[in-house]
């Protein structure tokens, strides 16, 4: 059986101030009617909440990095019961499965991060990774045809993605992370519009 092409949607944790945040994601995917989403949910006030207490605790690269995906698998936990569709995928044969029930599906990033790890080249375990890099690691290794990052904020002038790391729009390892996609459209879900990034 045929399944649906990927579309890696990474959620900015700043969404979550939207009362209507479900409305929109599912508006957004509606409009790619022929591929199969999945979810990867940014930490927002939970992550942000990790890296004060590293700032206090100094927990260390290991122990700040651990904590900040227990952050975003308790945003994806949120959304999956702001969206009681959605399916909590831990792997890519759970993923699969999704695809083919025609169930958009949010990642469990913790699962991913655990099977990462066994993998040739780890994310780095530093503050410069995040939820960005993450989703971007998922699509590249899941062979995602588009990453859609959501985002609170409308592009620069630019779409080059060092210089969106430089800016701080970006984590300073998704230059690194989405070099080998083959689409990255930045979306202002507030405003719903829409940009295409320049990959590599």
């Amino acid at each position: 059986m045929s399944l649906p092409p990927l579309v890696v949607y990474k959620v900015g944790g700043s969404l979550f101030s939207l009362h209507d945040l479900a409305d929109r994601l599912r508006q957004t995917w509606g409009d790619r009617p022929e591929t199969s989403p999945l979810l990867v949910v940014g930490g927002g006030a939970a992550v942000d909440a990790v890296r004060d207490w590293d700032i206090t605790f100094q927990l260390g690269a290991d122990g700040a990095h651990w904590l900040a995906i227990e952050a975003l698998s308790l945003s994806a936990s949120l959304l999956v019961r702001l969206m009681p569709e959605l399916r909590l995928v831990r792997s890519r044969n759970q993923l699969q499965l999704a695809q083919a029930d025609g169930r958009p599906a949010v990642l469990c990033v913790t699962c991913f991060m655990k099977w990462l790890e066994t993998q040739p080249i780890p994310l780095p375990h530093s503050w410069e990774v995040t939820s960005d890099s993450i989703a971007a690691t998922a699509a590249a290794a899941w062979q995602a045809q588009e990453l859609v990052l959501l985002k609170s904020c409308d592009l620069p002038s630019t779409t080059d993605l060092p210089t969106l790391a430089e800016s701080g729009l970006v984590d300073p390892y998704f230059p690194v992370a989405a070099r080998d996609l083959n689409r990255i459209t930045w979306s202002n879900l507030r405003t719903m519009t829409q940009q295409t990034l320049t990959p590599g």
